[in-house]
């Protein structure tokens, strides 16, 4: 931008902004002007948070289908899910019809869509997306060699209360939700990048029952 620090600040303080320095703002830190107004407004976000039975049964009935609404509800646009997930355009079109019909998005020209829900989907109690994981992604991790040398892994054995269990959870949220957002500001960028499926866990078991074989 070529301002000094002062002056931005003086920007943020409602001094001299224009929309021309929203906008050259927008492009320095990679986003466009309609993704800086869909930040303002999560906290005015009246749109539905819930999805209701039928909906998310139909949306995780197709793994790739919730892969691609969950995507959208993340901020990518459907062009950037097209490129990162090298998916034919026509396949892309098949799942954003789909979704409208779902009544989750509305279909823009251009494969442009718009969210029906917000953001923040809370998903229902015993929810499908713990179906859908179990059906279509736990084999990942029960075929994983973690023995390989870029394994990605970390375990550890503690003896805790139900207090610190729920502790563990909300260190889980707040950790996924960190490596997710760093992830999705990133997408912008030529560094080389892959898929993975991040999975944190925490699984009760009996010391005693070590090394023997489950009856």
């Amino acid at each position: 931008l070529d301002v000094t620090e002062r002056t931005v600040k003086r920007w943020f303080a409602g001094s001299g902004l224009t929309l021309q320095i929203v906008e050259d703002l927008c492009n320095v830190l990679g986003i466009t002007f309609m993704e800086l107004c869909e930040v303002a407004k999560e906290d005015l976000d009246t749109r539905p948070t819930r999805l209701g039975r039928e909906q998310e049964h139909l949306l995780f009935a197709d793994l790739q289908l919730a892969f691609v609404f969950i995507l959208l509800t993340r901020g990518w646009s459907a062009q950037e899910i097209q490129r990162d997930c090298k998916m034919p355009e026509a396949l892309l079109v098949e799942h954003l019809v789909k979704l409208e019909k779902l009544r989750l998005v509305e279909l823009l020209p251009g494969n442009k869509v718009r969210l029906l829900f917000a953001r923040n989907i809370r998903w229902h109690e015993g929810s499908e997306a713990g179906k859908a994981f179990a059906r279509g992604l736990r084999n990942l991790f029960v075929t994983m060699d973690f023995s390989r040398p870029n394994a990605i892994w970390s375990s550890q054995v503690v003896n805790i209360s139900a207090q610190a269990l729920d502790d563990v959870l909300v260190r889980f949220q707040h950790l996924t939700l960190d490596i997710v957002q760093n992830g999705d500001a990133d997408r912008g960028s030529a560094a080389k990048k892959g898929w993975h499926v991040l999975l944190m866990a925490a699984q009760p078991f009996d010391p005693l029952q070590l090394g023997r074989e489950p009856t």
